[in-house]
């Protein structure tokens, strides 16, 4: 099952439209998650582990992604699978918002466990879509523009993020002024209520793209096709790697907002343009690495982020509340931050896209997501429970400093140190040896060819035949009626 299966102008039509859905999915994602759930959850005082397990429910919830790819595998229906699931997932939010205005107030512990109940309900759907979303992906998208194509989207995506983040957090901010007395609830009941008619929007559009046709009959030997991934060398490879990464992560990632809100004491709106910043160098990054990773290959763009992000977390110990922390340091980090981890998260997937098979590969997309979605939710359990206990912990320490929520950012920095031993034993069948992909990237006149101007690197690369003639799906935006058809 491919693109191949559809005419040229029929692929260009629902790559468009997948652009266009996932624009309404990154605003109902970015204003039910990002800075403002955990907010959320500390309007209903939330303590620490409370955080930590809201940031965890969702990494957990991506386990039940085994019974959704066995549903994708055994029905062979992605579109019906996504559209349905993603509907009734974004449908959880509105007793959110109803149970918020009820007991928000009066019983903000009731109201709180009730977030917990529905956002792991919301999850555990949101993640049957995804599983069949990206298998119907993998088919859908030509494999010679997979780098540019999602690079594009998520740097639209990322333009997406910067202005709902702007807007929610200066609306947080403003809202009790307009109206003094009234409940910091109410604007987030009116921001999840927007999430929710952009996810059904969203949701309308994915109805619009096609189904593609299934060139082999069902399998039902669900055994082999679930053993494969882990008999599969170079899965088995990224996934380790992964798996330590996300755990190590998120030990310290639900806290950075809360160490901004509480130790720092900054606004929901300077925290809402450091979300911004993030949100900028992810959609310049998605767009350079989505470049650089269709000449240069995938894995040495991950070596190279992989050793940048392990000791990002180490810089945050020179933040306090000072003038220098707010307008300088983390506009810093945030940015480095949100540019090497574009080149993480696109990088990665598109490896994972390049090594799995057509038939099956669902399953390998649920060995994916719910290993790291399990390692992930263990990793903000632990930070919570750390995070819970900060007193135990620095009485365990040979020193006297009082590290707060710094101590998570400095353990999570020293578990990445292992990943780094395992990102080398990665493989991918083309692309550079990551020593000469940096003797390359540090030629300032290689830059023009690498993004694309022209096209004298090919001669470098291996096995890239398909590099010598454009792609007839490239660029999406000219119309593809002028083009031949398969």
């Amino acid at each position: 099952m491919s693109s191949q299966n559809l005419s040229i102008p029929k692929t260009i039509s629902a790559l468009r439209l997948s652009i266009a859905d996932g624009l309404f999915a990154q605003m109902f994602v970015n204003l039910t998650g990002s800075v403002f759930l955990p907010a959320f959850a500390l309007a209903l005082n939330a303590t620490p582990v409370q955080v930590g397990m809201l940031a965890a429910i969702p990494f957990f919830a991506n386990t039940s992604q085994f019974l959704g790819s066995y549903l994708v595998e055994r029905f062979q229906r992605r579109k019906l699978l996504t559209t349905g699931f993603s509907f009734v997932s974004r449908c959880m939010w509105i007793p959110v918002v109803l149970l918020s205005f009820w007991k928000g107030d009066s019983s903000p512990q009731f109201a709180l466990y009730g977030l917990l109940v529905l956002v792991l309900t919301s999850a555990i759907l949101a993640s049957f879509s995804g599983i069949a979303w990206l298998s119907w992906m993998a088919g859908l998208v030509p494999a010679d523009i997979r780098g540019r194509f999602f690079g594009l989207r998520n740097s639209l995506l990322g333009v997406v993020t910067v202005s709902v983040t702007l807007a929610g957090s200066r609306f947080l901010d403003v809202l009790p002024n307009w109206f003094p007395g009234i409940s910091q609830l109410r604007a987030f009941e009116i921001l999840f209520s927007f999430a929710v008619v952009a996810g059904m929007i969203s949701s309308y559009l994915l109805t619009k793209k096609p189904e593609l046709p299934t060139n082999f009959s069902v399998n039902t030997q669900f055994k082999k096709i679930y053993r494969a991934p882990l008999k599969n060398p170079d899965f088995r490879r990224l996934i380790e790697f992964s798996m330590i990464r996300s755990f190590a992560t998120n030990i310290a990632a639900p806290f950075f907002i809360v160490y901004m809100l509480e130790d720092l004491q900054l606004s929901y709106s300077t925290i809402g343009i450091f979300t911004i910043l993030t949100s900028l160098a992810d959609l310049v990054g998605m767009w350079i690495w989505g470049h650089l990773s269709d000449q240069i290959g995938n894995k040495p763009v991950i070596v190279l982020v992989t050793i940048v992000t392990t000791f990002l977390p180490v810089c945050w110990l020179l933040t306090g509340p000072n003038d220098l922390t707010v307008f300088l340091l983390i506009p810093i980090f945030n940015l480095t931050g949100g540019f090497m981890w574009a080149g993480y998260n696109l990088c990665t997937v598109n490896l994972l896209f390049r090594m799995v098979p057509e038939e099956g590969n669902s399953a390998y997309f649920a060995f994916w997501s719910v290993l790291n979605g399990f390692c992930a939710g263990i990793g903000a359990l632990v930070g919570g429970v750390m995070a819970k206990n900060f007193d135990l912990l620095m009485a365990l320490m040979p020193f006297s400093v009082d590290f707060g929520y710094k101590l998570l950012f400095l353990i999570s920095a020293m578990v990445r140190i292992i990943p780094l031993f395992l990102v080398f034993k990665i493989r991918e069948n083309y692309g550079m040896p990551f020593v000469k992909a940096i003797s390359v990237l540090r030629n300032v006149k290689s830059w023009g060819s690498l993004m694309g101007f022209n096209a004298p690197l090919h001669f470098f690369l291996p096995n890239r035949s398909d590099q010598d003639q454009p792609s007839p799906y490239w660029p999406l935006w000219r119309n593809p009626a002028a083009r031949s058809r398969h």
